[in-house]
Protein backbone atom coordinates (compact mmCIF):
# COMPACT_ATOMS: atom_id res chain seq x y z
CA UNK A 1 0.00 0.00 0.00
CA UNK A 2 1.38 3.42 -0.95
CA UNK A 3 0.51 6.43 1.12
CA UNK A 4 2.02 9.84 0.47
CA UNK A 5 5.04 8.27 -1.19
CA UNK A 6 5.61 5.69 1.56
CA UNK A 7 5.54 1.96 0.89
CA UNK A 8 3.79 0.91 4.13
CA UNK A 9 4.87 -2.72 3.89
CA UNK A 10 8.51 -1.71 3.60
CA UNK A 11 8.06 0.85 6.38
CA UNK A 12 6.56 -1.73 8.77
CA UNK A 13 9.35 -4.18 7.93
CA UNK A 14 11.90 -1.47 8.70
CA UNK A 15 10.23 -0.71 12.05
CA UNK A 16 10.26 -4.39 12.98
CA UNK A 17 13.95 -4.68 12.10
CA UNK A 18 14.76 -1.64 14.24
CA UNK A 19 12.78 -3.04 17.17
CA UNK A 20 14.47 -6.44 16.87
CA UNK A 21 17.94 -4.88 17.05
CA UNK A 22 17.27 -3.44 20.50
CA UNK A 23 14.07 -4.75 22.04
CA UNK A 24 12.49 -2.52 24.66
CA UNK A 25 10.09 -3.53 27.40
CA UNK A 26 6.39 -3.06 26.93
CA UNK A 27 3.96 -3.36 29.83
CA UNK A 28 0.77 -5.23 29.06
CA UNK A 29 -1.82 -4.94 31.84
CA UNK A 30 -4.96 -7.06 32.01
CA UNK A 31 -3.03 -10.28 31.56
CA UNK A 32 -6.18 -12.24 32.36
CA UNK A 33 -7.39 -11.41 28.83
CA UNK A 34 -6.31 -13.99 26.25
CA UNK A 35 -5.97 -11.23 23.61
CA UNK A 36 -3.28 -9.59 25.72
CA UNK A 37 -1.41 -12.88 26.02
CA UNK A 38 -1.77 -13.47 22.28
CA UNK A 39 -0.21 -10.04 21.70
CA UNK A 40 2.65 -10.92 24.06
CA UNK A 41 3.17 -14.22 22.24
CA UNK A 42 3.39 -12.43 18.90
CA UNK A 43 5.70 -9.70 20.22
CA UNK A 44 8.03 -12.41 21.55
CA UNK A 45 7.86 -14.48 18.36
CA UNK A 46 8.80 -11.47 16.25
CA UNK A 47 11.44 -10.27 18.75
CA UNK A 48 9.87 -6.82 18.85
CA UNK A 49 9.98 -6.22 22.60
CA UNK A 50 10.08 -7.87 26.01
CA UNK A 51 6.50 -8.04 27.30
CA UNK A 52 5.96 -7.29 30.97
CA UNK A 53 2.71 -8.92 32.05
CA UNK A 54 0.88 -7.71 35.14
CA UNK A 55 -0.85 -10.44 37.12
CA UNK A 56 -0.38 -13.68 38.98
CA UNK A 57 2.19 -15.84 37.26
CA UNK A 58 0.23 -19.06 37.83
CA UNK A 59 -2.94 -17.59 36.30
CA UNK A 60 -1.02 -16.24 33.30
CA UNK A 61 0.73 -19.58 32.73
CA UNK A 62 -2.56 -21.50 32.94
CA UNK A 63 -4.26 -19.24 30.40
CA UNK A 64 -1.23 -19.31 28.09
CA UNK A 65 -1.13 -23.10 28.28
CA UNK A 66 -4.86 -23.37 27.54
CA UNK A 67 -4.40 -21.37 24.32
CA UNK A 68 -0.98 -22.84 23.47
CA UNK A 69 0.84 -19.51 23.75
CA UNK A 70 4.60 -19.34 24.25
CA UNK A 71 5.41 -16.61 26.77
CA UNK A 72 8.98 -17.75 27.42
CA UNK A 73 10.99 -14.55 27.73
CA UNK A 74 8.17 -12.43 29.11
CA UNK A 75 8.43 -10.89 32.55
CA UNK A 76 5.60 -11.28 35.04
CA UNK A 77 4.95 -8.79 37.81
CA UNK A 78 2.27 -9.22 40.43
CA UNK A 79 1.82 -5.63 41.64
CA UNK A 80 0.21 -6.56 44.97
CA UNK A 81 3.10 -8.85 45.87
CA UNK A 82 5.72 -6.91 43.90
CA UNK A 83 7.48 -10.13 42.93
CA UNK A 84 9.21 -10.16 39.55
CA UNK A 85 10.06 -13.32 37.63
CA UNK A 86 11.52 -14.00 34.21
CA UNK A 87 10.10 -16.50 31.75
Amino acid sequence: MMRKGIDMSRYITSLKQQAARKPQKIVLPESDDVRILQAADRVLAEHLAVPVLLGKERDIQELASRYQLDLDGAEVIYPKGSVTTNG
